[in-house]
């Protein structure tokens, strides 16, 4: 019943009619307007016809849906019967350009309609305003509190940080998956060159737009967004907010397991270039000197098919670099689908440089085993513990380096 449930405006509608109730009834009640609807307004196990009776008795207005289905319906007719002797207002709103026949004609014959054909939601705000003029003061002020305008602006501009963001980080995950030595600055002239991209880019703010429009079926409230917030649209909002959490975390997730651009690995043994990979540089260690041990490592690169083409230097060191210890490159093996231009340093007689950088059009899509090289310890003393070996890959200002660089002591 109304009373129990502060509803004090009751919709007569044809089955036929629902979806535009129910449109209705979203928006009144969005702009503090409690309604009484069937069925969701009956109680379980309750009897349907004393539910309905009962509603309208206490409701102080009844708002009738009027289209041919309506006119053609008996339960409407015993509606608007019950409301005319419950001295409710009725408040008629035309879904087609047809006038009432018969005892409706008469019942409503004193009765100020407001005609919403051929689009209802032009006429929802003239509809709200009337209903809001013909309640009683007091039960329009007992009904959900209307929220100020500044309400509505504070919803339309977090609803948009919301989108923003979910956004923001679906533009990352893009960029490391397709165009990982691409910055993220040049992102956006980059994922125009991809249509396909692009559109994925562009799904969550077409779906946001989309409920949106749902929720208030008025293209002139599209743009606010508000409805993410169910400022607008009822009590969906802890369903939509929950929905955009679990967007926000996904996207996260999915950016932190995105596989690295560069990782530097122990190999399981030593390094055999084979006929695939080109030997870049021998390793001729010094008679006077005896290996006390080596460790063999295959450092991974991963080029996103996006990137565009151009020059890309993997760059492979000791950090630091520790010549007093007698820790130095040995063996270095390139793979050749590289097309390399460049490998520094190059002669045997250079190995007091602690790194390796190659440089070629790399075009790889898949991890793949991109320089293979030998580290091995000559002197008697130990090696610094603080000794790292790392990789990186650089195309112009772009470098992404291994997350996890392989530490020695050598073994």
């Amino acid at each position: 019943m109304c009373p129990a449930v502060e509803k004090h405006v009751f919709i007569s509608y044809a089955s036929a009619d629902r979806p535009a109730a129910e449109r209705v009834r979203d928006d009144l009640e969005s702009d503090g307007i409690a309604c009484w609807m069937a069925p969701r307004d009956v109680p379980p196990g309750a009897d349907y016809a004393t539910a309905i009776t009962d509603a309208i008795g206490s409701c102080r207005v009844l708002l009738l849906l009027f289209s041919a289905s309506a006119a053609a319906s008996d339960h409407i007719e015993r509606e608007v019967h019950l409301a005319v002797s419950a001295k409710a207002v009725i408040v008629p709103l035309r879904l087609e350009p047809l006038e009432p026949v018969g005892s409706l004609k008469y019942l409503l014959a004193n009765v100020q309609r407001i005609d919403a054909f051929p689009r209802l939601e032009p006429q929802l705000r003239l509809l709200s305003a009337e209903i809001r003029r013909v309640l009683p003061v007091r039960a329009a002020a007992s009904g959900p509190t209307r929220r100020s305008p500044f309400q509505h602006v504070l919803a339309a501009a977090g609803a948009w940080a919301v989108v923003i963001g979910f956004e923001v980080l679906l533009l990352e995950w893009i960029r490391r998956v397709w165009f990982n030595l691409v910055s993220f600055w040049s992102m956006p002239v980059e994922i125009l060159r991809a249509p396909a991209l692009a559109f994925l880019l562009a799904i969550p703010l077409i779906a946001a737009l989309a409920l949106q429009y749902l929720a208030h079926r008025n293209l002139n409230r599209i743009a606010t967004l508000d409805a993410l917030f169910a400022v607008s649209a009822g009590g969906g909002a802890r369903v939509r907010l929950g929905g955009s959490a679990c967007l926000w975390l996904g996207a996260a997730i999915a950016i932190v397991l995105t596989p690295a651009t560069v990782t530097v690995r122990l190999a399981d043994g030593k390094i055999e270039g084979g006929d695939s990979y080109l030997r870049a540089r021998n390793c001729l260690p010094s008679a006077s000197y005896t290996v006390q041990s080596a460790n063999h490592y295959a450092v991974d690169l991963r080029v996103g098919s996006r990137n565009p083409p151009g020059k890309y230097m993997l760059r492979a060191e000791l950090m630091p670099y520790a010549t007093a210890d007698g820790v130095e490159f040995c063996e270095v093996w390139l793979d050749r689908s590289f097309g390399v231009t460049r490998v520094t340093p190059m002669s045997d007689d250079q190995r007091s440089s602690g790194y390796v950088e190659v440089e070629g059009a790399f075009d790889l899509v898949a991890v793949h085993r991109s320089l293979l090289f030998n580290v091995r310890h000559y002197r008697d003393s130990e090696p610094s513990p603080l000794t790292t070996v790392t990789a990186s890959a650089t195309r112009g200002p772009v470098q992404a380096t291994d997350d996890e660089p392989i530490a020695l002591p050598l073994r």
